[in-house]
């Protein structure tokens, strides 16, 4: 068995080398993060509650401080006590992963290695995020609006490049994709919103 294996491993390391070596490997092409439709302020002090799944966790912070940075709401609570007085209560739930095409790695690194490069800054792995979002927004324990929406982000590196820092800046995309299609929502159901939310003196 480790006969046969042994060319093998053999060709992957002179491979890995090769690509190395290789100038233009480097790459990354991740789309930039959606704009936000300038809007005033709902007229509405929320508080945040996040589920408890470890991909809310990861991603329902960065969701939150976006809404924040462009007040979508006229105030916002979190981390939110439940016994806080607020006007409504937005609930948000995330769940998704990121999936790298199978056996891609190492097929682009044999055509690039075999053409000494010339695929370099064509080839190498593509990387798709995929989540699912569920959100509500709450007064005293009737749904005003609720939605569910998917948000999909792709992005594809060259060989040598530096996965961690294109993994993160996919990411942040991805988080603001998500806060960008819920801000939209929420502005296009603002009357709705306004009207049905409970008025508290939580308001500054």
């Amino acid at each position: 068995m480790t006969s046969h294996r042994a060319p093998y491993r053999i060709a992957v390391l002179a491979l890995a080398v090769v690509v190395g070596l290789v100038p233009g490997c480097s790459w990354q092409k991740i789309p930039p993060p959606p704009t936000y439709a300038d809007a005033p302020p709902i007229s509405v002090v929320v508080g945040v509650e996040l589920a408890e799944s470890s991909t809310t966790q990861a991603y329902g912070p960065g969701v939150v401080e976006h809404l924040k940075d462009r007040n979508v709401f006229q105030y916002v609570i979190w981390p939110f006590d439940p016994s806080t007085p607020v006007d409504a209560v937005l609930k948000l739930s995330i769940e998704g992963s990121w999936k790298q095409s199978k056996g891609q790695t190492f097929t682009s690194a044999i055509l690039v290695g075999l053409t000494l490069g010339l695929l370099g800054p064509f080839l190498g792995p593509k990387t798709t995020g995929s989540h699912h979002v569920m959100s509500s927004l709450e007064a005293s324990g009737e749904t005003i609006v609720a939605y569910d929406y998917h948000v999909e982000t792709k992005y594809s590196t060259g060989l040598s490049a530096n996965k961690d820092a294109a993994r993160f800046q996919a990411v942040s995309a991805q988080t603001q994709k998500i806060t960008v299609e819920l801000a939209g929502r929420l502005n296009t159901d603002r009357a709705k919103i306004e009207a049905e939310s409970m008025p508290t003196q939580s308001r500054r």
